[in-house]
């Protein structure tokens, strides 16, 4: 990851925001949880992110997709179906 932001008690990288958001589906948060699995899915296609095995994240997440509303719901399918997933 890139540009660390740091400060005298703490250090953190702003990608770090996005990969915990897609990580739990909050009440009433669906949207954040999916631009959060968005920007997880295209900084793994495009190669900036270089940790993230899509396989897994699906297979660990498949359950909360189910939940979104279907345009969410499609906008995560299509991008995982981008990604060869």
């Amino acid at each position: 990851m890139q540009n660390c932001l740091a400060n005298a008690e703490q250090s953190w990288y702003p990608a770090e925001v996005y990969e915990l958001g897609s990580n739990w589906l909050q009440k009433n948060h669906e949207r954040e949880f999916t631009i959060c699995t968005l920007l997880v899915i295209y900084n793994s296609i495009n190669g900036s992110d270089r940790y993230t095995d899509l396989d897994t994240k699906f297979d660990n997440h498949a359950w909360e997709y189910e939940k979104l509303p279907n345009p969410l719901k499609n906008a995560i399918l299509n991008a995982y179906t981008a990604a060869n997933i």
